[in-house]
C-alpha cells in the first residue's frame, strides 16, 4: 500500500491511540480529528422505555466478544446485586450463537432473570436505552481507539463506567462525566457501578456533565474541522 500513502496529502487519524497503531507501518505527521455523535439522535429526552426506565438498569451495548469484556460485568453484577438487590443488566449486541452460550456461563441461576440478554437493536430504538438507562458500562479489555459507545450513552445524558485504557481516557474524564474502572477487575467495575447507582446527585451530575462534553464531539463540528482538511 505505501504507492498509495505516499500520494496522501493530509493524514487524520482520530485519536493519539488510533495514529500510533498506523504509524507503525506508515510513519508521517497525522492531525488528530476525533468521532463525532448525532448529538439530536442521542439525548436524554427521548421516551424512556417504561421497563428499563422503572428500575436501577446497567446497559451495555457492543458485539459479544472477548475484547468488549461482558464476562467482567457479568462476574461484576452478583456483588450490585447484594446492595441494589432490585437492579437489572441489560445487554444489547449481536455475536455468534457459541460466545453467547460462553457468556451464559458466567450467568448463576438465582440472578438470571435479571439479566437481559437484548440483542440486536434497530438502529432508530438503540437511543431509547441510553436515555433510560441509570448507567452505561462498557468493561472493554482494548484495542479501542476511540469509544463511540461512551459519547452516545454521553449524549445521552447518562453516566458511564468504562474501563481505564487509553482509547477511552480520550473520551471520559474519571469523575466527571463517570467513572474509569481498572480492566479485567470484576471488583472495581462494581464498585464504580455502585457509586452511580447509589448516589443519585452524582449521577445526575456526571449525566449533565457527558451530555455537555458530547455536544463538543456533535457532527456537526467535527464535520467542520474535515471540510476544512479538505478546503486546504
Amino acid at each position: 500500500m505505501k504507492r498509495f500513502y505516499e500520494r496522501v496529502d493530509v493524514r487524520v487519524a482520530v485519536s493519539e491511540v488510533a495514529k500510533r497503531s498506523v504509524e507503525r507501518y506508515f510513519p508521517g505527521k497525522f492531525r488528530i480529528i476525533p468521532n463525532g455523535v448525532d448529538v439530536e439522535r442521542f439525548r436524554p429526552d427521548l421516551e424512556p422505555i417504561p421497563e428499563i426506565a422503572e428500575r436501577p438498569t446497567v446497559l451495555f451495548v457492543g458485539r459479544l466478544e472477548p475484547r468488549k469484556g461482558l464476562r467482567f460485568l457479568l462476574k461484576a453484577f452478583p456483588k450490585i446485586l447484594k446492595r441494589v438487590p432490585e437492579a437489572q443488566l441489560v445487554v444489547v449486541g449481536t455475536g455468534l450463537k457459541a460466545m453467547r452460550a460462553y457468556y451464559k456461563q458466567f450467568i448463576p441461576d438465582e440472578i438470571e432473570d435479571r439479566v437481559k440478554m437484548v440483542g440486536f437493536v434497530p438502529p432508530e430504538e438503540l437511543p431509547r436505552f441510553y436515555a433510560s438507562a441509570s448507567v452505561f458500562c462498557s468493561p472493554a479489555t482494548g484495542g479501542e481507539s476511540f469509544g463511540i459507545v461512551l459519547l452516545e450513552a454521553m449524549a445521552s445524558g447518562t453516566p458511564v463506567v468504562a474501563s481505564d485504557i487509553p482509547g477511552y481516557r480520550r473520551v471520559l474524564e474519571d469523575g466527571v462525566q463517570g467513572f474509569l474502572a481498572r480492566p479485567e477487575d470484576p471488583d472495581d467495575i462494581a464498585d464504580k457501578i455502585l457509586r452511580v447507582l447509589e448516589e443519585p446527585d452524582l449521577a445526575r451530575r456526571m449525566g449533565e456533565a457527558g451530555r455537555q462534553k458530547a455536544l463538543r464531539y456533535s457532527w456537526t463540528r467535527i464535520a467542520q474541522e474535515i471540510e476544512e482538511v479538505y478546503l486546504e
